[in-house]
């Protein structure tokens, strides 16, 4: 796992960021130099035995995850509420026609509305004919 950050002052670490580990090249890359420009990294090692060592390692680590575990939860929340919305909008575009069908299964009249153009307001309307 690769994250980057930049120290701020106090030699604290800040603008942690998760990167894309870098792609492994193959021999003849290798042996040829052909591969992409490598940019200057630099590596923490820590002793098998340094257990303060392996736990602030982690904490660093930890930071970087966050900010893509955030973001991951806060698209699923988004994903989650879009599809709730849906179901609840077919539900009603459901009851809607369940209505218009059992109406008119029975010989009721029905009307539709009529949009028309923006401007003032207009409301009419006329008589519906009933059955006898």
């Amino acid at each position: 796992m690769q994250v980057s950050a930049q120290i701020s002052k106090g030699c604290r670490g800040v603008g942690y960021t998760l990167r894309t580990p870098p792609r492994k090249h193959g021999w003849l890359e290798r042996i040829t130099g052909n591969g992409p420009d490598r940019t200057v990294s630099y590596t923490l090692k820590i002793g098998d035995r340094d257990e303060e060592g392996a736990k602030a390692l982690g904490e660093l680590r930890d930071r970087g995850v966050n900010l893509a575990a955030n973001a991951l939860a806060q698209s699923a929340d988004h994903i989650l509420s879009f599809f709730t919305m849906l179901l609840r909008e077919t539900g009603f575009y459901v009851g809607a026609l369940n209505l218009h069908q059992a109406l008119t299964g029975n010989g009721e009249p029905v009307c539709t509305p009529v949009p028309l153009p923006p401007g003032r307001p207009v409301l009419t309307g006329r008589a519906c004919t009933t059955r006898a």
